[in-house]
């Protein structure tokens, strides 16, 4: 039997809404020892409350919610984690911008400026802006374009396929 259509979706005629295709999802297929290299794994470990112990590579950091949301307020929010991460991709690719154009990056800093959106919870806008003294005028749009595709930036504007599962 099939279901009815959506009130406010056309049909194909038979019933069946007409709905844009999802996204495709990968399949699984066995991985070449190059793919297999480039997965990468991060750990991320309870340590009470809302604080959470993120391990990356030989690297620890924390995340936490703030003191009015229940937290203790002891390391950003992921949420925050997140902005950061695409603020200081952006200032690494400026970076070497820079020194690939023999240009100063003294004074070099990203500031991010992020809002919440709802349904669903979500970052809605970030706006990002880039200091940095003394690039000339005939190097200001490449410099954007460059920034413009940090690998964050890129994941963003082409989300990966996310999966979320219990272990077994």
């Amino acid at each position: 039997m099939r279901p009815e259509p959506l009130a406010d979706d056309p049909s194909d005629g038979l019933g069946t809404p007409l709905r844009p295709p999802e996204r495709a999802r990968p399949k699984l297929t066995v991985r070449s020892r190059k793919e297999a290299a480039m997965e990468r794994a991060i750990r991320v470990d309870h340590k009470g409350g809302d604080l959470f112990e993120v391990a990356v590579r030989q690297h620890v950091l924390h995340v936490d919610q703030p003191i009015e949301d229940g937290g203790s307020d002891a390391a950003p929010t992921p949420t925050e984690v997140f902005v950061a991460s695409l603020a200081s991709c952006v200032a690494f690719y400026v970076r070497r911008f820079l020194l690939r154009h023999d240009l100063p990056t003294d004074g070099l800093a990203v500031t991010a400026l992020f809002s919440m959106s709802e349904h669903p919870a979500r970052v809605g806008e970030i706006q990002l802006s880039i200091q940095i003294p003394g690039v000339p005028d005939d190097r200001r749009a490449p410099l954007l374009a460059v920034a413009s595709h940090c690998t964050v930036h890129g994941s963003l504007e082409h989300p990966p396929v996310v999966t979320i599962g219990l272990a077994a």
